[in-house]
């Protein structure tokens, strides 16, 4: 009986050091997996890190002299409108047709805005930036400020912000969102992209969002992006051009 006991005592002894081996085992590598996950997360931030310190915050020599050449996508935010909590539900009236005079002072311009669409196009025009398509979201805000700054525009359906395109359409939407803003302008000329703050993300650009009236540049022979220049920063260029006459 004593035998039968000392063997099953023996058998637990070893089972439970089989057991903590095999914990121990794995823990460790649990551990080296959330080290991995936590390192790859760290280049990731770095990459993101040193991609940012490459990109013009201002309007220098450099980017003028860039936007001279051509071949850039200009993306920029519309210009200033009012603020509102319901924002999307005008904006899906607006798009299917309803129309009111309530819901275009919500959803267009206003007059701050259509003075800085204003200046947009007169530095545009002064730094003599060749443009060539300028391409917009239907919402009204986007339309006022392509046709003030360029006088010219060309309305593009699939341009809205995700959250009011049709849903049951968005991988289609999201591929030509990306075609439109990543295929090369006209050779020697820019294209120019009036939408929304959300615009750059929906097409794989991950960068703070711009204000409004703020401009993107993204350069199509280098494949990235160049510049992300504020409003405020854009003013700026004042101090180095006599915009007005």
């Amino acid at each position: 009986m004593a035998s039968i006991i000392y063997r099953i005592l023996i058998l637990i002894l070893l089972f439970t050091i089989i057991t903590l081996n095999l914990f121990i085992a794995e823990k460790s590598n649990l551990t080296n997996f959330f080290n991995l996950e936590k390192l790859n997360n760290l280049t990731k931030i770095e990459e993101k890190n040193q991609a940012s310190k490459k990109i013009e915050y201002i309007m220098n020599d450099q980017i003028i002299n860039l936007l001279k050449q051509g071949n850039n996508t200009i993306f920029i935010r519309h210009s200033h409108k009012i603020s509102n909590d319901f924002q999307q539900g005008f904006d899906v009236l607006e798009m299917n047709g309803y129309n009111t005079n309530y819901i275009k002072k919500n959803n267009c311009l206003t007059l701050r805005g259509k003075e800085e669409a204003k200046f947009i196009g007169l530095l545009f025009k002064k730094l003599n930036i060749p443009i060539n398509k300028v391409y917009t979201s239907p919402i009204c805000r986007c339309l006022e400020t392509a046709s003030i700054a360029f006088g010219k525009y060309e309305k593009i359906d699939y341009l809205a912000y995700d959250s009011i395109t049709n849903r049951n359409n968005s991988k289609k939407i999201k591929k030509l969102k990306k075609e439109i803003f990543f295929t090369s302008p006209k050779e020697n000329f820019n294209k120019v992209i009036v939408a929304h703050g959300s615009t750059p993300r929906e097409v794989g650009i991950d960068l703070p969002i711009l204000g409004q009236s703020g401009l993107l540049i993204y350069n199509n022979d280098s494949n990235s992006v160049k510049a992300t220049i504020e409003f405020n920063e854009l003013m700026h260029t004042f101090y180095n051009i006599q915009v007005y006459e």
